[in-house]
């Protein structure tokens, strides 16, 4: 991982983060009127009081993200000088070190996999059919199955109705050589642990064959970067 645009990708994503502010109370006046039928309440003023903290001592911020994310504290001093936030610490020192912790986590898994690099190494093919079982797979063609004539079986099982639709984009691609669904037991290592892809896919890429592993297919995806 280079270090340098970690602590500016960083110090961005922190720049970006909503604002952190002071610990307020909110006051609420109501008129209530009160009858048989039922009490009822009408506000009639809201109001924010931002609270006054005495002067305490502060938590060693950069020792506790140093321990929770294995950076040195120079890195973490150049991310949080960059970021231009150092007074949200200031105003909420737990809420701003719970935000750099899931914000810096995710920076980091971001650059580490944009470094992973996979060579192919002579000798070590393997065929295709060593990773799937003997057993046979059951399925309605109505409902979870659909044909194709680009995989390894005439049909697809799939999971969902995202599943469903991602092989039918699949299967009408003229660029798509082949794809399959990976049985679970298929993992592949990485810096970041071992991971189970859904897919892969051999396409054309404007003449060069590629071969490529998808994580997951889902309906909508959450951005973690």
């Amino acid at each position: 991982m280079d270090i340098g645009q970690f602590i500016e990708y960083a110090a961005s994503r922190l720049g970006d983060m909503p604002p952190i502010h002071r610990t307020r109370i909110v006051e609420t006046t109501a008129v209530v009127d009160v009858k048989k039928s039922g009490v009822t309440a009408t506000e009639t003023q809201s109001r924010a009081v931002a609270v006054e903290h005495e002067p305490m001592p502060l938590p060693d911020i950069l020792t506790i993200l140093q321990n929770e994310l294995q950076l040195s504290s120079a890195t973490l001093l150049d991310i949080f000088k960059k970021s231009g936030r150092l007074q949200d610490y200031l105003n909420n020192p737990e809420r701003f070190m719970e935000e750099s912790i899931t914000i810096l986590r995710s920076c980091k898994a971001k650059m580490m996999m944009d470094g992973i690099r996979y060579q192919k190494i002579a000798g070590e093919e393997y065929s295709v059919q060593e990773i799937f079982d003997a057993d046979e797979l059951l399925a309605n063609l109505d409902t979870n199955a659909i044909p194709v004539g680009n995989s390894l079986y005439d049909h697809i099982v799939t999971d969902s109705g995202t599943e469903r639709r991602f092989a039918k984009q699949l299967h009408d691609d003229d660029d798509i050589r082949l794809f399959f669904k990976l049985p679970a037991h298929f993992k592949i290592d990485t810096p970041l642990g071992t991971y189970n892809p859904d897919w892969a896919v051999l396409m054309n890429d404007n003449g060069t064959e590629r071969l490529y592993f998808v994580l997951e297919t889902k309906a909508s995806m959450h951005d973690a970067d």
